[in-house]
């Protein structure tokens, strides 16, 4: 139960990660998407991206082995046993 829940955060944000590209964000697009809504400079509404494109399977590269993640989990609610 203790490495259970040692590692539950860690397939928590993965399967976020995963879903990136088919489940709307808080702007109503997917999170990787060419479409998210902004203001720029010049406060006209344009569309920017944080997609580099691409087809087939989607892969991602990232260094675990350190104390800073790249993905870091927010914890709301402590967890009880």
């Amino acid at each position: 139960m203790g490495l259970a829940s040692k590692t539950h955060p860690d397939e928590l944000v993965f399967a976020v990660l995963a879903s990136g590209f088919t489940t709307s964000d808080y702007d109503g697009v997917p999170f990787f998407a060419t479409t998210h809504p902004a203001i720029n400079a010049a406060n006209v509404s344009v569309n920017v991206s944080n997609f580099g494109g691409g087809a087939g399977t989607p892969w991602f590269l990232m260094d675990t082995s350190r104390a800073v993640r790249p993905i870091i989990f927010q914890e709301r609610e402590s967890y009880e046993l």
